[in-house]
């Protein structure tokens, strides 16, 4: 399997500051999943012209979306292509209420889609797309909003190139600690 570094500069013509971008994104997206309660994919456009995913996060909070790694999926035109050409055209989260996705093995899931542009120096690198599943939805304990209202945010700061912080101390490695470390 290849690298997000080899995925990107395989398949886009992005430079290398971009490149990095991505991969410090990438090392510090499971605290975002996992306070977001949903899966995440990373979606960039190609050199081809189309959107193709480099990688993908499950929660450790919550019930997962996609049962299959959505690594090397690529956009099918129509609602996804368009929703992901919207939020990259504008540089605005967009919002999809509730869509119904194919659940195999089982019954097809409602989830709630969003779509987050990746911005660095002013520009869209790519598409962060946020899957939430609705099946289990319950009313939410206050921890649980504190936990939304800060995956929130941080998708705001994603879309003002403020997230990922590249001078952010790491620890041992990105990503640490997790949400269940106690970390709110």
């Amino acid at each position: 399997m290849a690298t997000l570094s080899e995925l990107l500069r395989g398949r886009t013509d992005l430079p290398d500051h971009d490149v990095e971008w991505l991969q410090l994104l990438v090392g510090d997206w499971q605290l975002v999943a996992d306070l977001s309660f949903a899966d995440l994919v990373l979606w960039v456009r190609s050199v081809s012209d189309r959107w193709e995913a480099v990688a993908h996060v499950r929660p450790t909070t919550g019930q997962l979306v996609f049962v299959e790694d959505q690594v090397g999926r690529v956009a099918d035109p129509g609602r996804t292509r368009d929703l992901l050409d919207e939020a990259a055209a504008e540089q605005r989260i967009l919002r999809v209420r509730q869509v119904v996705v194919p659940h195999d093995p089982g019954p097809d899931q409602a989830v709630r889609e969003e779509y987050i542009p990746v911005v660095r120096g002013g520009h869209v690198v790519a598409v962060l797309t946020r899957h939430t599943n609705l099946w289990t939805t319950r009313t939410p304990s206050r921890l649980e909003l504190t936990y939304l209202a800060t995956a929130d945010a941080l998708c705001r700061m994603v879309t003002g190139g403020e997230f990922p912080h590249s001078g952010a101390p790491t620890g041992l490695r990105r990503g640490a600690p997790r949400v269940g470390d106690g970390v709110i």
